[in-house]
């Protein structure tokens, strides 16, 4: 399965996982003693970058997004998905478009090659700018502490590398037309984000150990 191949650029570049093969948990309890979702989140490592997909996310036409989100939509299973040639293509993105997608892929090959000096284990290269296409844009609404925050997030893929895009906005924000009519509500995936792979439970960090030792074999055969 190409997903499964493409996953170990996804895990190493940013260790994210997401949560959707196991039934959703029942909300975590939080000190003050109001309901919050069991996952936390940790976001792209600078300002650059969460301004950029923003900047990206909040630009997106209904149509654009609808393309992007089209081949998860046709999941009989409803769980997040990408597959080569499936989503929206960076020659349909406007020039304001591509420079924020220019802007995180270039920060994302950099730590994938960074990544690839210090392993013994290969690491595949990241395809080329001209080659992403965005998948599964979307949104999620997460209560930190007991403020609201808005995740915006979509799946950037330049075979064989994939890297999850997202950042978070204070306050819940008024969606886009493009977001509201087509966007993936993302808490209806028990979304588990981070990039400190030591903060996840037992649970999904053992997913994620087992993608991991899947992932790897199937892109250095």
């Amino acid at each position: 399965m190409r997903e499964r191949q493409c996953l170990v650029g996804l895990l190493l570049a940013v260790a994210l996982l997401w949560g959707c093969q196991q039934a959703p948990r029942a909300a975590a309890r939080g000190t003050d003693g109001v309901n919050s979702p069991g996952h936390f989140y940790v976001g792209l490592p600078t300002a650059e970058e969460q301004q950029a997909v923003k900047s990206f996310v909040l630009s997106l036409t209904p149509e654009q997004v609808r393309k992007a989100n089209a081949y998860t939509k046709s999941n009989p299973e409803g769980l997040p998905r990408f597959e080569r040639g499936q989503g929206l293509p960076y020659a349909e993105l406007t020039d304001q478009q591509k420079e924020a997608v220019g802007v995180l892929w270039a920060k994302a090959e950099q730590r994938l090659n960074d990544l690839a000096a210090r392993s013994d284990t290969p690491v595949p290269a990241p395809g080329s700018l001209e080659q992403v296409e965005i998948f599964n844009v979307g949104y999620h609404l997460i209560p930190e502490e007991t403020k609201d925050h808005t995740l915006l997030s979509f799946l950037c893929a330049s075979f064989p590398t994939a890297v999850i895009m997202d950042t978070t906005l204070p306050g819940v924000i008024q969606l886009t037309p493009g977001l509201e009519a087509e966007g993936l509500d993302l808490s209806d995936f028990n979304c588990v984000v981070t990039q400190d792979i030591e903060r996840l439970s037992p649970e999904a960090r053992a997913r994620f150990e087992a993608a991991m030792a899947e992932a790897i074999p199937a892109e250095t055969e």
